[in-house]
């Protein structure tokens, strides 16, 4: 057994918890050891697992005075609310918090008088990014629909891939991308920005201020919980389909 946040914590969501409801067994495959043996008896070797999880509320032999004194003992809010949940949509960095039941729904055609727009995160050694934002009008939540993510790629080639993914779209009325775009190297050349009007993209400078995008990301993906862990009171400004597994 083991905690959200616990030793590691990557591997046991990968293993156990991604894909799996939790009660159900399934089968896992034997893993290779060192000495690269992955088969027995020339027939894979596979074995039942199954992952419970379990809320702090769920140990009979925790006192409410020993569960509140257990929690007191983590400083991280949010890891001590996904040890209290048995959340383990947690990881070591996350900045924001995302969780499964309340930001990440299941895709939808998304109606053509959407207002729809897409981002940029430039690179080429690192990756590349873009996501498709559309914006349901009459509830003003955000919806995060694709996302691209690829390195090596030139800038004008990257302009035409996100071209040809966004075909059958509504229309995309702006493609947002940091200010950083627009500087040429040592002031010669063509920028990024450039390139990527080259490749069919006309680009939209984006306010790069982080701390006020902080702040708005933040915002956006509140919830107040009600009756119980995981109910929102109200709904939630940003959510994202789960066909973006990077994000």
């Amino acid at each position: 057994a083991t905690n959200p946040g616990g030793a590691s914590p990557l591997y046991h969501k990968t293993k156990f918890v991604d894909g799996h409801a939790t009660g159900v067994p399934f089968w896992g495959q034997w893993e290779a050891t060192a000495a690269g043996i992955s088969l027995i008896g020339g027939k894979d070797f596979r074995y039942r697992l199954c992952y419970l999880q379990s809320k702090l509320e769920d140990n009979p032999s925790l006192t409410p005075e020993m569960a509140l004194a257990a929690m007191a003992g983590i400083n991280d809010p949010e890891l001590r609310r996904a040890v209290a949940e048995g959340d383990w949509n947690l990881h070591a960095g996350q900045f924001f918090t995302v969780k499964a039941d309340i930001h990440v729904v299941k895709p939808f055609r998304i109606p053509l008088d959407w207002p729809c727009w897409r981002s940029i995160d430039w690179g080429f050694a690192a990756p590349a990014a873009c996501l498709w934002y559309a914006r349901n009008p009459a509830t003003m939540q955000t919806y995060v629909y694709r996302e691209w993510v690829q390195s090596g790629v030139p800038s004008t080639r990257q302009a035409m891939n996100i071209r040809i993914i966004s075909h059958g779209d509504p229309e995309i009325r702006f493609t947002l991308a940091d200010p950083s775009m627009w500087r040429k190297t040592k002031g010669v050349g063509t920028s990024e920005a450039e390139e990527y009007q080259a490749g069919g993209i006309t680009l939209t400078r984006a306010n790069n201020n982080r701390h006020q995008g902080w702040a708005r990301v933040h915002k956006a993906l509140s919830y107040e919980p009600a009756f119980g862990p995981g109910l929102p009171t109200r709904l939630v400004e940003l959510q994202i389909f789960d066909n973006c597994p990077i994000l």
